[in-house]
């Protein structure tokens, strides 16, 4: 009998945990293509306010956008990160970036550490040959660039 409630209660658990999986964002694995295509539509319905906010250094109107999650200030841009899933080095983030420069591609180099980027699609990557870090960029409008990057 023991034996049983210990098999039932097991059993539990892993229902438990699966359902908890499939319904977690943070278990679940997200399409790099689906999180590019809100975050171009967010840059692009909302690229007169986001350059306001810029202009005006008032970035704290946008932070209950729905999307924005932090805003950082770099010395060549500014981010907007948007998202991250996973765990330790099988994470990965999105959001744009806006380059202060009229040089952008200072911005983009400068964004990604200055790291090796290749032409890919319509935009830039970098993947390491030992490792799996991989990063990607994409100008959006102007000077805002959709990135995501896998640590």
């Amino acid at each position: 009998m023991k034996k049983l409630i210990a098999f039932i209660s097991f059993a539990l658990a892993l229902a438990l945990l699966a359902s908890c999986a499939s319904s977690g964002s943070f278990f679940q694995v997200r399409d790099p293509r689906s999180l590019r295509k809100r975050v171009f539509d967010y840059v692009l319905e909302n690229e007169a306010l986001l350059i306001e906010c810029i202009r005006e250094n008032t970035l704290s109107r946008l932070e209950n956008s729905g999307i924005i999650e932090d805003i950082y200030e770099h010395e060549t841009c500014i981010e907007f990160s948007c998202g991250a899933s996973g765990f330790g080095s099988n994470t990965s983030y999105w959001g744009f970036y806006y380059a202060l420069s009229e040089n952008a591609e200072t911005a983009v180099r400068a964004f990604f550490d200055y790291a090796e980027l290749t032409e890919s699609g319509s935009g830039l990557e970098m993947r390491e040959e030992v490792g799996d870090n991989y990063f990607y960029t994409e100008n959006i409008t102007g000077r805002f660039y959709y990135y995501f990057k896998r640590y």
